[in-house]
């Protein structure tokens, strides 16, 4: 059979349809498999659905939070307090979802809904304030009802879903402040100095923290 002939059957052979110009049956399956590929393709991509960036709530009230160092020891945020910047505070809310913040030069944070990287959701979340040195500070002490601007402890929940704004205080303490100097320490513990001894009759005793002065007794 010549070039661009029938065979018998009305049709070319492989060869001959090659011959001829014409696909040959493994290159016409390879092009219909490509074709498959490339519209799976086309429609997984058009199936992908980019999710929206996670944002607060936009109903959420402003947290404005201070931490101060209680210089007058009065379980109160007042003028005579330092403001202690560099703080960490953390925010959590219902779904474990954390936002952290350091408090500024003036001792705050300040959160809200716009803020970035802020995806706080529910509106009542637990605020942890990190103590800022542990070798020299100690959590104030905390008035009973307590209300702002008195201190409120370092761990604290608040709600402001409703979408009204929330302010509270944290206050610290230098330890190395607390009491007075070379305070008098009074004990019912007889020391070496004056036990056992014929005429002593005392129960409680005195001495200077520093123990730079004799022992004395105050009670019999």
């Amino acid at each position: 059979m010549t070039r661009g002939e029938l065979s018998s059957g009305g049709q070319l052979n492989g060869e001959e349809a090659c011959a001829a110009g014409e696909p040959s049956t493994g290159e016409m399956h390879v092009k219909k498999t490509l074709a498959s590929l490339a519209a799976l393709t086309t429609a997984a991509a058009l199936s992908i659905v980019v999710a929206p960036a996670a944002v607060a709530a936009a109903g959420d009230g402003t947290i404005t939070l201070t931490v101060v160092e209680d210089v007058n020891a009065n379980s109160t945020r007042d003028a005579a307090d330092s403001r202690l910047s560099g703080v960490t505070v953390r925010f959590t809310d219902a779904a474990n979802h954390t936002f952290t913040r350091t408090t500024n030069a003036q001792g705050q944070v300040v959160v809200s809904a716009a803020d970035a990287g802020n995806t706080l959701v529910g509106g009542k979340y637990r605020i942890e304030v990190t103590n800022p040195n542990t070798g020299t500070y100690s959590e104030a002490r905390i008035l009973d009802g307590h209300a702002e601007p008195q201190f409120t402890p370092a761990t604290s929940f608040v709600d402001v879903s409703s979408g009204a704004g929330v302010a509270l205080s944290v206050g610290y303490v230098d330890v190395s402040t607390l009491g007075p100097a070379n305070a008098t320490i009074f004990s019912a513990i007889q020391p070496d100095s004056i036990w056992p001894g014929a005429s002593e009759n005392k129960e409680i005793y005195r001495v200077p923290f520093r123990l730079d002065a004799p022992v004395t007794g105050v009670t019999s």
